[in-house]
């Protein structure tokens, strides 16, 4: 049976509390204006001419903010930041904002924004990446000479000698498209001045408040303490509700401006056209085998479209470095060589999106795996078994730490399965195929965007006088269950049930300082924080107990909430000693100073610093999967249908089941339907093609797979280097399914003399290959 999650009942029952649902007296709409093309120089941007009850801001009014970019790539061009709040001299993609209306009503506001006139001179736009790193005829930023923002590149190993080792040197360019996430609940900001506290105040659809509030704080020239972030419940945040855009110095400014409380709720179309794109890159990658299956080395030249701006903290950029930090994946190189070139376009930019670099990664090198076996003849389990890393904690060339884990014992699992699906599949007609990936998934990441390279999480703990206890952290739940984890982590160490713990998330104000949730990082790190805390509790109510009971603190034990002396009928509960303390303090020989405690958690592997080679390990655990792809090809119309989809996952250790199941299918369903349906389409001017659901397409049941999507939830070694022993399970779903699905593809092409090496696999493209790919062979003609 199912668990019910704590925060369950409350979505169920729709009384989850979202920034739509929140209004204050006398507050104010706002409609953001917005580029209607891709490229040109703006002159100016005019009012609505007609009406008088509404207020009307263009880049003239707004000041921008002070340079913040991210430091993760040293040699960044410099560039302003986000969009420059709103658009003043320059429009770089259609979508970008120009102008705000703010009005009494929306509807009156959406009716103004309308008559708002851009005057501007266009200029020819630049949309294919591939072409914008070459040409010096078309140049987004003039100042920099070319289109390049930024070129990094690391390399460890001897290339050289492992070339000269190699039997077989396997080169191919593979692609991956333009796609993201598409949450429940698009951004949204209210803001408003309590005049009562001197304080400004906002609610937030975002996924790291305090974070937030420090980047508002520096660009209005407040203290922080002069602002309060909330992150209420949020539909869904996938990364895309992480890095700051205009809007959210743009709602504040105005509130604090006008000093009225404004709303801005961004529409689908908004979302889809400006709120941050992902994965369109290119990797040139050759990879050496010996003629046994063993890897001798890695060279990858990435080219990675990051639009038209960087944003921060959480960069499009960081995703092309991460795409090429994840290369060696599960296996053990000889030499690794990786240059990347992050290339600007006349696109909405690149930001963070769920997996963070490592889809990408992991169709590149899944997908050469798979061509090798087949050309030195071995199986795609023989020739990942002959590179597994064996011994841990193990440190790769691109100076990642894999903690802890049991790669052989995942990989004989799904050898087991391989097989019955081959004899279960294989037999019915020629058009199945069989694919697989495996991954390693960095969580709880360091934030490389801000100084020091941060990774840390608070928790504050607290019992109060009803005998409850209070758990205050800034992390978010976006709909991952992180209630019900945190209040189970701190029930399993005082010995309590759930239910008397009471979880408070996303609030600046009421927690320590937080990173967010994002990277897989929620529960191992304030979860980690949270059992610290709650051991420090558990001592200070022990010894409490002692005094009271004169007896040894060795001598006490917890069960079920009550306090009570080994071997004897002495015993208090909890909530009846904290009620005690509270309002009979006389009674207490030893009143504790521990019922409220802040901890802090800091991953140990994560090293904060760059060697001299520009790397360090950003993971302080690394979970693990294979994915398994049964899928049915229709060599007539290119249809791919899925038949069987399994995972097996290991996390380390499990603390809830039914939500590692749920986060592991929904990052699953999320990665099929990037790589089958999901596609952001631009013509040469720069226009998005489908800026709703009517041409975007996301996946339904009905694209899932027949014979469903099986989790095997392999519970291996716990990592020793959190405080748990879990690792991070958000994000590692939507890792594998691009490259399992084009090797169970390439599973059935390959018979034919085809392969195919990109995404999106869409039947108009696959039905191209087989009726005139490469090598213009006619697979129907062949049946």
């Amino acid at each position: 049976m199912a668990t019910l999650l704590k925060e369950g009942l409350r979505f169920i029952t729709g009384k989850g509390r979202f920034v739509e649902d929140i209004w204050q007296p006398g507050m104010l709409y706002c409609v953001i204006v917005r580029s209607p093309i891709s490229h040109a120089c703006l002159k100016d941007v005019r009012p609505p001419k007609r009406g008088t009850n509404f207020y009307f801001f263009s880049g003239r009014d707004i000041p921008e903010p002070s340079n913040w970019q991210s430091v993760f790539i040293p040699n960044m061009k410099k560039v302003p930041y986000g969009y420059g709040v709103l658009a003043n001299k320059k429009l770089r993609f259609v979508g970008e904002p120009v102008a705000v209306i703010v009005a009494d009503s929306l509807y009156a506001a959406y009716d103004l924004a309308e008559e708002v006139e851009i005057d501007f001179d266009p200029l020819p736009p630049i949309t294919d990446y591939e072409k914008s790193i070459s040409t010096k005829d078309i140049l987004i930023y003039p100042e920099w000479g070319d289109n390049l923002m930024a070129r990094f590149s690391f390399s460890n190993g001897d290339l050289n000698e492992a070339e000269s080792v190699s039997d077989k040197i396997i080169e191919r360019t593979i692609k991956m498209h333009r796609y993201s996430g598409t949450p429940l609940e698009t951004r949204g900001i209210l803001a408003y001045f309590d005049e009562s506290q001197k304080k400004l105040k906002i609610y937030t659809s975002k996924q790291d408040p305090h974070v937030q509030k420090e980047f508002i704080a520096n660009y209005l020239g407040l203290s922080e303490d002069k602002i309060q972030v909330i992150c209420p419940d949020i539909g869904g945040g996938f990364g895309i509700k992480l890095n700051f855009y205009p809007e959210d110095v743009v709602i504040p400014y105005l509130a604090l401006k006008l000093r009225k409380p404004i709303k801005w709720v961004e529409t689908r179309r908004e979302h889809l056209q400006a709120s941050t794109h992902a994965r369109e890159l290119k990797h040139e990658i050759k990879v050496g085998f010996k003629k046994d299956g063993s890897i001798t080395f890695i060279n990858d030249y990435i080219v990675g479209d990051v639009g038209a701006y960087s944003l921060w903290p959480h960069s499009g950029l960081a995703t092309i470095f991460v795409a090429g930090l994840m290369l060696e994946s599960v296996y053990k190189v000889r030499a690794l060589k990786v240059v990347a070139d992050c290339v600007v376009t006349n696109k909405c930019p690149r930001g963070a999106y769920r997996g963070f670099g490592h889809p990408e990664a992991t169709l590149a090198i899944e997908s050469l795996m798979d061509i090798a076996s087949r050309e030195l003849g071995l199986t795609p389990i023989q020739i990942r078994g002959k590179n597994l890393i064996t011994s841990f904690p193990y440190k790769n060339l691109a100076h990642q730490i894999h903690d802890s884990g049991d790669y052989y014992t995942i990989l004989e699992k799904a050898d087991e399965i391989y097989r019955k699906l081959m004899s279960l599949y294989g037999g019915r007609r020629h058009f199945i195929g069989v694919g697989l990936a495996f991954y390693p998934e960095v969580t709880t990441p360091a934030l490389a965007g801000l100084p020091g390279w941060q990774a840390q999480e608070g928790v504050r703990l607290e019992i109060k006088s009803d005998g409850y206890v209070h758990l205050y952290s800034g992390t978010v739940s976006l709909g991952t269950g992180l209630e019900t984890t945190l209040a189970t982590l701190v029930a399993e160490e005082l010995s309590i049930k759930p239910d008397q713990v009471i979880v408070h998330l996303g609030d600046s104000e009421e927690s320590p300082y937080s990173l967010g949730s994002w990277g897989s990082r929620s529960l191992v790190t304030a979860g980690s924080a949270a059992v610290i805390a709650a051991k420090k509790l558990k001592s200070a109510l022990l010894q409490t107990v002692a005094s009271l009971f004169e007896t040894k603190v060795e001598d006490l034990e917890i069960i079920n909430g009550v306090i009570r002396v080994k071997d004897s009928s002495r015993g208090i509960s909890i909530r009846e000693l904290v009620t005690t303390i509270f309002k009979s303090p006389e009674r207490i020989r030893q009143i504790p100073d521990g019922l409220s405690t802040i901890a802090i958690y800091h991953p140990p592997l994560i090293t904060k610093q760059q060697d001299s080679t520009g790397l360090s390990n950003v993971s302080g655990s690394m979970a693990s999967a294979i994915h398994i792809a049964v899928v049915s090809l229709d060599a007539e119309t290119g249809q791919l249908d899925l038949l069987k989809y399994i995972i097996i996952h290991d996390c380390g250790r499990i603390i809830n089941n039914d939500i590692v199941e749920g986060q592991v299918i929904g990052g699953t369903v999320q990665g099929i339907g990037g790589t089958l349906l999901e596609e952001f389409v631009y013509d040469n001017n720069g226009n998005l093609l489908n800026s709703t659901f009517a041409d975007y397409l996301i996946p339904s049941a009905a694209e899932l797979p027949v014979d469903g999507i099986d989790v095997i939830k392999y519970q291996g070694p716990p990592t020793p280097y959190t405080e748990i022993g879990a690792k991070g399970v958000g994000e590692n779903g939507i890792i594998g399914p691009p490259a399992a699905l084009v090797n169970a593809v390439n599973n059935i092409l390959s018979r034919y003399g085809y392969e195919i090496l990109e995404t999106p696999l869409k039947p108009e493209k696959l039905s191209a290959y087989i009726y005139g790919g490469p090598q213009k062979r006619d697979i129907k003609a062949s049946r």
